[in-house]
């Protein structure tokens, strides 16, 4: 069951902020927030945006923005949520964002693939690929993928001197034919993780990347009404200790 965390007398808050502690590791750390009203104490529907007035308690240390948490400098401050007269606080602690980030080929890189589609089976993850292009099932075997990604068609699906000039990005973006259709804003998060993995080296798997030992689900338990939806947040553990929130590339 979800837990209200927050300053003064709360008991009587109808209303939560998930998750009830928000932890951000390196500079591109970020969580959604999910503000969703309680029955019995159980997360319930989301509250309209407009009944919910969402800060930072200190923008030095992190931002709030379209309902995601983002990472400016390490420390630790709250996120305040106003709904009515009623007020809670939400942890927020940030750590390692002076350490440089770099895209993980098996982590980033492949879970953007399975968002966008490319690994499924009516693309190229089907048995025999599509246009010479071949991605193992739901990318199962990171290494091969990275090896067709990388080093067939003569190199020339990546260009780390313009990455969007890469066939990788330029296909799903529309700049070139690609019967797969669009499928890949260039404004979009996806494509920056994409277009910088390039820049930086595009660089593969490797022994030492963090492994995934489960995801979870938030809220685990929700009370609704035939014909109500909620919103869940999908969050990501690693070996490492690290705990990334991943509800954008779930499906």
């Amino acid at each position: 069951m979800a837990c209200v965390i927050a300053s003064g007398n709360t008991r009587g808050a109808d209303f939560a902020a998930l998750p009830t502690k928000i932890h951000l590791f390196g500079p591109e750390g970020r969580q959604r927030v999910s503000i969703v009203s309680l029955r019995n104490q159980i997360p319930s529907v989301v509250l309209d945006v407009g009944r919910v007035d969402v800060s930072v308690a200190d923008p030095g240390i992190a931002l709030i923005n379209d309902g995601i948490v983002t990472a400016v400098s390490d420390g630790e401050t709250v996120l305040r949520v106003q709904v009515d007269e009623q007020t809670i606080e939400v942890p927020i602690v940030v750590a390692n964002t002076k350490v440089e980030h770099q895209w993980s080929f098996r982590n980033d890189v492949q879970s953007v693939l399975a968002k966008s589609g490319c690994n499924m089976g009516a693309c190229h993850g089907a048995l025999a690929g599509k246009g010479g292009f071949r991605l193992s099932l739901r990318g199962y075997d990171p290494h091969q993928d990275f090896l067709s990604i990388t080093r067939q068609a003569r190199g020339r699906r990546i260009e780390m001197a313009d990455p969007g000039r890469s066939l990788f990005l330029a296909k799903p973006t529309g700049a070139l034919p690609h019967k797969g259709g669009l499928r890949l804003d260039v404004e979009s998060r996806d494509y920056r993780v994409l277009s910088q993995w390039i820049a930086n080296g595009a660089n593969g798997p490797n022994n030492d990347d963090p492994i995934l030992q489960r995801i979870s689900v938030t809220p685990e338990n929700a009370m609704l009404s035939p014909g109500d939806s909620s919103q869940v947040l999908v969050s990501a553990h690693y070996n490492d200790g690290r705990v990334v929130d991943v509800t954008h590339w779930a499906k």
